[in-house]
């Protein structure tokens, strides 16, 4: 099933969102007109996906962001629906998942990174509230939200929604909060800082 940030993202973000920082880093809080976004998607294959995501990029109501595509080599239109949406598109043949992802971060000029799935849709206030999130604390590294499967009969988004409610009890007990590359936005400086991406199975859980 396809996972809509759309509804539920404002959810998220109000409400539970999870968030990381990295120690206490000194730095100049950024004001939500300031922040600018690199979003980078990872594609093989996504002809039947991307063009969704992408239009609901292009009406954000917040409009300071550029759209990376990382393609590792798809023989659908993948890479031609992207171009003529306006989007980055960098072909690298055979790269894996999360190099894929690292690739993107080298060629973003944002401040700040948020990584996608191509399945996923977006709510118009998605990035709007991301600059707010920011905009509050500096020293918030990073943040991430739960998903919602928008095609999914109503049993199967109620199955979803309880088992990311029983993680996030798992994570405030344990203190071990995982995120996914599935909508994970982070402040470049602090991505690079360690390293990004782990070539690794899952290594967004890691990360």
């Amino acid at each position: 099933c396809k996972r809509d940030y759309g509804s539920l993202q404002k959810f998220a973000l109000t409400r539970g969102i999870q968030m990381t920082t990295l120690g206490k880093l000194e730095r100049a809080k950024n004001s939500e007109k300031d922040s600018y976004f690199s979003i980078v998607i990872q594609t093989l294959n996504e002809e039947p996906r991307i063009r969704r995501l992408l239009r609901s990029l292009q009406l954000q109501s917040f409009k300071n962001f550029e759209t990376i595509i990382v393609d590792g080599g798809s023989s659908d239109n993948t890479v031609s629906i992207a171009k003529r949406l306006l989007a980055k598109v960098q072909v690298q043949k055979g790269c894996k998942e999360f190099p894929s992802r690292n690739l993107g971060a080298r060629l973003a000029d944002g401040d700040f990174l948020l990584f996608l799935s191509a399945d996923v849709v977006l709510s118009s206030d998605s990035l709007e509230n991301l600059a707010k999130e920011f905009g509050k604390d500096a020293e918030v590294s990073g943040l991430c939200g739960t998903g919602m499967p928008f095609d999914a009969p109503l049993w199967m988004k109620m199955e979803y929604l309880a088992f990311w409610k029983l993680l996030r009890v798992w994570m405030l007990l344990s203190k071990d909060s995982h995120g996914s590359t599935n909508f994970m936005a982070v402040r470049k400086n602090d991505f690079h800082e360690i390293g990004g991406f782990l070539d690794e199975f899952c290594a967004d859980t890691l990360f």
